[in-house]
C-alpha cells in the first residue's frame, strides 16, 4: 500500500531523489520567489483517485531563476516513462500535453521536460481560471494516474483611471475639465487581473455609455497591455455639455469613478479650478493652452484685418 504523504516545507521543496524510487511523484509550484510544494511520495502501486489539494500563493519578489518577469507555475511529475497532462472538467477530460507535445490552444500552457525524469506542466502566467483538478498520466503497464487539486489565490485587482498624457493614476476626488467641442478620452486600467478577460462597463451618471453609441463619435476599446494588466479606453468626439457627469469604469465587482465637466469659456475653467482647491490636471492645463492658442490666433487675425484696411486707405 502507499505510505503516508510526508510534509514538505517551502524552504525544502526542491524535488528529491531516492535510489529505490521507481516512480516518484512531486507537485511543485514555481513563482518568482521560488518553489512551494505540497509534498512528495513514492508510488508503489496504482494510486488512490482521491484528489489532493494544493494552494499557490503568488509573490511579487524578483528571482534570477526565471528569465521572464511573468509569474509562472509548474506542476511536476518525476517518473520513469512518458507523462501526459489532462485537466478534468465537469463532464470530460481536456488533454493538455502528451510527452513534449502540446495539445491545447492555450499558449500559456506548455510541457517542460528535464532529463532524465522530470516532466512539468507550465503555466505562464498562471491565472485563477487554472484552478481545478489535473491528471498526471504515466505511460506504464498498467498506467498510473495521479489526481491533483490545484487552487490559485492572488491579490485583489487594482482598478484606476489614468491620465491620458502622464499615464498617472487619478484620484477618485479629481474633477476633469474639457472645452465643449473637444474630444474626451478616459483610460481605465486594471492591474493584477489574473482571470481570463471579461467585459468592461462604462457608466455615466449610472447609465451605460453603450446605450448612447447610436449617436456616433463614441468608441470603447479593450486591450491586454501586459500579462495581468488590462486597459479600456472610452473616447467621445465633439463632446457637448451633456457629456459631463460622473463616469464609472467597472470590471466584474471592481469599479472606479471620476467626474468630468465641459465648459464654454476659459473664465469658467479658472473659477472651477480655484474651487477645486487649486489642483489642476494635465487635461486642465491642455484646456488652458488651447484657449491661449485660440486667443493668439484671434489677435493675429484681427491684426491682419486691420493691416488690410490700412493698405486700402492709403491706396492712390
Amino acid at each position: 500500500m502507499m505510505g503516508p504523504e510526508p510534509s514538505v516545507s517551502p524552504s525544502t521543496c526542491s524535488p528529491s531523489t531516492h535510489s529505490d524510487s521507481v516512480r516518484l511523484f512531486s507537485v511543485a509550484y514555481q513563482t518568482r520567489s521560488g518553489k512551494v510544494c505540497s509534498g512528495e511520495w513514492i508510488d508503489r502501486e496504482r494510486p488512490s483517485r482521491r484528489p489532493r489539494s494544493t494552494t499557490l500563493h503568488r509573490s511579487r519578489a524578483p528571482s534570477p531563476s526565471l528569465q521572464s518577469r511573468r509569474p509562472a507555475m509548474f506542476a511536476s511529475c518525476i517518473v520513469i516513462g512518458q507523462v501526459s497532462w489532462m485537466k478534468k472538467t465537469e463532464d470530460d477530460l481536456q488533454l493538455l500535453t502528451v510527452g513534449e507535445s502540446s495539445h491545447t490552444a492555450d499558449t500559456r500552457i506548455s510541457p517542460d521536460f528535464t532529463y532524465p525524469h522530470l516532466w512539468q506542466l507550465k503555466f505562464n502566467p498562471a491565472m485563477i481560471n487554472d484552478s481545478g483538478t489535473y491528471l498526471c498520466h504515466i505511460s506504464t503497464d498498467p498506467p498510473l494516474i495521479r489526481y491533483i487539486r490545484l487552487e490559485i489565490s492572488v491579490p485583489e485587482p487594482i482598478v484606476e483611471i489614468v491620465d491620458s498624457l502622464t499615464d498617472a493614476a487619478l484620484s477618485s476626488d479629481r474633477v476633469l475639465y474639457y472645452r465643449i467641442g473637444s474630444s474626451l478620452e478616459l483610460r481605465c486600467r486594471v492591474k493584477r487581473y489574473w482571470i481570463k478577460p471579461t467585459r468592461f462597463h462604462w457608466l455615466k451618471s449610472g447609465n451605460p455609455v453603450s446605450d448612447e453609441l447610436w449617436r456616433g463619435g463614441i468608441s470603447i476599446y479593450t486591450e491586454i497591455t501586459k500579462p495581468g494588466q488590462l486597459e479600456n479606453k472610452l473616447s467621445i468626439a465633439n463632446a457637448t455639455i451633456n457629456d459631463g457627469g460622473n463616469y464609472t469604469c467597472s470590471l466584474d465587482s471592481f469599479s472606479v469613478s471620476i467626474v468630468v465637466h465641459f465648459l464654454k469659456e476659459e473664465k469658467q475653467a479658472a473659477s472651477q479650478h480655484a474651487s477645486n482647491g487649486g489642483h489642476s490636471s494635465v487635461m486642465e492645463h491642455a484646456f488652458h493652452r488651447g484657449m491661449a492658442c485660440h486667443l493668439i490666433l484671434s489677435v493675429l487675425l484681427q491684426v491682419g484685418i486691420s493691416h488690410r484696411h490700412l493698405f486700402r486707405a492709403i491706396e492712390p
